[in-house]
């Protein structure tokens, strides 16, 4: 099994739109990439518990999502594992539509915040473009992403994950694309006064 870490730049390159279909077959959607709209995807779907995710991928929602570089995590070739970056003025948003199948999700899971990962290759992008920050958010609307994020705010460190641990946090919860969301930032630049106006 040969893993690989891989930036793309095009969202709509077939290794992309063939880690999407593979995604919604996964999740029970049938390749569902249709460019139905949340409600209509969460009506077809709704006795499945998976359908915020299936809309999240299908083709109209895809469409919508600004992504200046999306970075992979391969194995034997193919894309098991995405998480996307979006500049702004002075940081960058790092983990959009982070995601990892659920047949490689042990390994690719590895490959986040461990030494030389997805994490730390955000972090680089960054620093190449001199941006003073990067930052994610987190929607806490299950039990899952509700235990990571308080996780997250213990800032326990990992010598092998050295990224984990400098996240600092906003102690209240901002409204971001219409729900309220926990925010992580870490600066690239010590003295630079991050507040809510760099999330966009």
């Amino acid at each position: 099994m040969e893993i690989t870490l891989e930036t793309y730049y095009d969202k709509w390159h077939p290794d992309l739109t063939e880690f999407r279909k593979t995604l919604c077959i996964e999740l029970g959607a049938e390749n569902e990439l249709s460019t139905l709209t949340n409600k209509q995807l969460h009506n077809q779907f709704k006795n499945n518990k998976f359908a915020e995710e299936i809309y999240k991928f299908s083709n109209g929602k895809w469409n919508q999502m600004q992504f200046d570089a999306i970075e992979c995590i391969k194995i034997d070739g193919k894309i098991v594992g995405i998480s996307g970056s979006a500049v702004n003025k002075n940081s960058v948003r790092i983990l959009m539509h982070r995601y990892s199948l659920l047949s490689a999700r042990t390994v690719a899971n590895t490959y986040t915040w461990h030494e030389n990962g997805i994490i730390d290759r955000h972090h680089n992008y960054a620093k190449l473009l001199n941006k003073k920050a990067i930052y994610f958010t987190i929607y806490e609307h299950n039990k899952t992403l509700k235990l990571f994020s308080d996780y997250l705010k213990q800032r326990k460190t990992n010598k092998r994950k050295p990224m984990l641990g400098k996240f600092d946090f906003f102690a209240v919860p901002i409204l971001f694309n219409h729900v309220l969301q926990t925010v992580f930032y870490y600066k690239l630049d010590k003295s630079y006064n991050f507040t809510i106006g760099d999330i966009t």
